[in-house]
């Protein structure tokens, strides 16, 4: 091949490298830039898609967005900690045992199921304290702890659901009847007292009984169960119990209920009777004041109708069942009454751990709005004359009970629970915790509907993380 061939051949070689580099070079460039193209439109058109999924104050949005690009290009998933309403939280029980501090429950499990074993309460998934001080005592009284849990602030003592400069506060349960959920309130007191009143009544004095009976007779608490029955009646009436009514205004609450939509019950046989699924609205009063002893219907009986009445609701609901008192016989100093009110606490306790267990949707609470009477259990005897005891463990031996106070002290109480997000509550926690962190859940899975004055937006904070 001559000199001029040789040097033809290479130049046009070097040309094809050319070309065909070049050709890689913008064949790229088209890929990338589609590529490119491609994530901008799944970014632009999935950003609503993302949005959706993480507002979860509007649960009806979390279904596909069937107006979006019907372009098959996979789309990039973000993996995150499912958010709270993918965890169940619907509903919330929560059991207070007025008084009741950790050597109460010590001393009933002794009695019911022994040294080794351990009652429902305190079988419960996570343990915890809360600290029960109210906005003017270091010991705190009924009315004030039980406003801290129902509505997250501190108040003085003897005041129901106002702040201390006497404002409306509302509690967790006017606020999950404006998240559209349905609500009941169970005592073995009688329903104007502290407790329940802390829950649904807006007074300054725990001892306004007639005006506190008349705010739960409007609150439209879908159950209400206790005794207490001269406050919802006028003098010259008598009812269930021997008692008159007692009612300074001459109204007769309970048939103005009945009139708004209520059933009203007072035995243990008619409440039997309820049937839940076509109950919305049931009274029950079980006695003139406070409950007798031994309690017809139990606190369990009727905690576990107030469950099936309330699970109805595909909304949920909040539930608080207090064991009253148990308070008393702290004051009184009774051991054998300390127990006995426990362990029907516990029992009640029972029906609602099978209801969360079943459900999965559930947090159950059981806790103490404070302790009464520095309760003491031990093994051996103090010799002191006031001493309680002996009394037998089930699984043999004795322990005695002491005391050193007939009123409420500082200490802190015990919290256990069990259900979704559980685990938020244990440690120490003020009181206020109990209020917020359920409202928080609550507010994490529904969406707010005003239906109260004063409670138009519950859900101000964002989603347990």
């Amino acid at each position: 091949m001559s000199k001029v061939n040789r040097a033809r051949v290479i130049a046009i070689s070097l040309i094809i490298i050319i070309l065909v580099g070049l050709m890689a070079i913008f064949a790229s460039d088209l890929i990338g830039s589609s590529v490119i193209a491609k994530l901008t439109k799944m970014s632009e058109g999935g950003s609503s898609n993302f949005q959706k999924s993480t507002a979860i104050s509007d649960t009806s949005k979390l279904e596909p967005d069937l107006e979006q690009d019907p372009d098959p290009t996979p789309t990039l998933v973000i993996t995150e900690d499912p958010p709270v309403v993918e965890r169940g939280i619907k509903s919330v029980i929560l059991m207070i045992g007025d008084g009741m501090g950790a050597a109460h429950r010590l001393a009933a499990q002794y009695t019911s199921v022994g040294s080794v074993g351990q009652l429902v309460m305190d079988d419960l998934d996570v343990k915890g304290e809360l600290m029960t001080s109210s906005a003017d005592q270091a010991i705190t009284d009924s009315a004030a702890s039980a406003t801290a849990m129902a509505t997250g602030y501190k108040t003085n003592n003897k005041v129901i659901g106002l702040d201390v400069n006497l404002n409306f506060i509302p509690s967790i349960l006017e606020q999950a009847q404006a998240l559209d959920k349905s609500v009941g309130l169970i005592t073995t007191t009688h329903l104007a007292h502290a407790t329940p009143a802390g829950f649904a009544a807006h007074v300054d004095s725990r001892y306004e009984y007639e005006d506190i009976a008349e705010q739960l007779s409007i609150a439209g608490v879908n159950v209400l169960f206790g005794g207490g029955e001269k406050y919802f009646m006028p003098p010259e009436e008598v009812g269930c119990f021997p008692g008159m009514g007692i009612r300074t205004d001459g109204r007769d609450l309970v048939n103005e209920m009945i009139e708004t939509g209520y059933t009203f019950v007072c035995d243990a046989a008619t409440l039997s009777d309820i049937d839940p699924a076509s109950t919305t609205y049931l009274l029950g009063l079980f006695g003139d004041a406070a409950m007798s002893d031994p309690y017809s219907p139990t606190l369990a009986e009727m905690t576990e109708v107030a469950i099936a009445i309330l699970a109805q609701d595909p909304d949920g609901f909040f539930l608080m069942v207090e064991e009253g008192q148990i308070d008393w016989a702290g004051h009184d100093n009774n051991a054998e009454k300390v127990i006995k009110d426990t362990v029907a606490l516990d029992e009640a306790v029972a029906v609602a751990k099978e209801y969360i267990d079943e459900a999965g949707d559930s947090l159950l609470i059981v806790t103490a709005d404070h302790e009464t009477g520095g309760m003491t259990v031990s093994l051996t005897s103090s010799g002191q004359a006031d001493e309680d005891g002996p009394f037998e463990i089930l699984d043999g031996g004795t322990f005695f009970a002491n005391w050193t106070s007939d009123g409420h002290t500082a200490v802190n109480v015990p919290l256990t629970a069990s259900g979704p997000m559980a685990d938020k509550l244990a440690g120490v926690q003020d009181n206020t915790y109990v209020h917020d962190f359920i409202l928080e859940l609550f507010c994490s899975s529904t969406t707010a509907k005003s239906v109260a004055p004063g409670v138009e937006n519950p859900c101000g904070s964002p989603a347990i993380e």
